[in-house]
């Protein structure tokens, strides 16, 4: 992996865009599914190498920020299909803002086929800070872990979340709806998803994009999976008839 750091002493930085990619921790495509179906093995093949082709830029000015899916480096030949599902897994349909002055984090999200803005704290966040380091692109970077609950199904999950973090890049933000650590977030794992830096840009020659989401109709997470598990049982009766 290339990281261009476009100036070093912009750590001091109140602005800039940093640019990541992304992948999957272990091919979907496995031999159970093979076994199962060629097809569908070959479509999880296919979605392995979409994932390596999105981008994502997290724009941020004094502690306010916007994650975004920016671009496909190239869609030729790739099912519609299975592009659309590759950036639904890695969040691409969705936006996150988050605020670390006033503590503050909306992601808008397209849940059933609805665009739905929730609203929670960033220090709702429970981060364990470790001592284990690893170093990414020259980066000495501190390992923190986390967990996101969420509904899902009728389901209350769980996915385990690792973040790499740089202490000398004193920019509290990261990928998706994370944010609060001591320094920027280099590598966040999610589950079986990996969000890696690509790009840092402490100047960036475009002005950093982050508008504020509504949030007048915004909802909690708790009222998510109520409104959730509401529109999914009106969906079971409707198709039964």
């Amino acid at each position: 992996m290339l990281l261009t750091l476009i100036s070093f002493t912009g750590y001091s930085q109140k602005s800039g865009i940093i640019t990541y990619k992304a992948f999957y921790n272990e091919s979907p495509a496995t031999e159970d599914i093979k076994k199962q179906s060629e097809a569908a093995y070959y479509a999880e093949r296919q979605r392995e190498e979409i994932a390596k082709t999105l981008r994502f830029e997290l724009h941020y000015k004094d502690g306010e920020s916007l994650f975004f899916m920016t671009d496909m480096l190239n869609s030729d030949g790739f099912d519609a299909t299975n592009v659309m599902t590759t950036q639904s897994t890695f969040n691409g349909l969705d936006t996150f803002y988050t605020n670390v002055k006033t503590d503050e984090a909306l992601e808008v999200a397209e849940i059933l086929g609805q665009k739905i803005t929730i609203k929670s704290k960033i220090s709702n966040i429970e981060w364990k800070l470790t001592p284990e380091t690893k170093t990414i692109d020259g980066h000495k970077c501190y390992k923190a872990t986390t967990t996101y609950k969420f509904h899902w199904s009728g389901k209350d999950r769980t996915n385990a979340v690792t973040a790499w973090y740089d202490p000398a890049i004193p920019v509290k933000l990261g990928p998706t709806r994370y944010a609060g650590l001591p320094g920027l977030i280099l590598e966040l794992n999610e589950d079986y998803r990996t969000w890696v830096v690509e790009k840092i840009d402490f100047k960036p020659e475009k002005k950093p994009r982050i508008t504020k989401p509504n949030d007048k109709s915004a909802i909690t997470r708790q009222e998510l999976d109520a409104k959730v598990d509401d529109m999914r049982q009106k969906f079971i009766s409707n198709a039964r008839g």
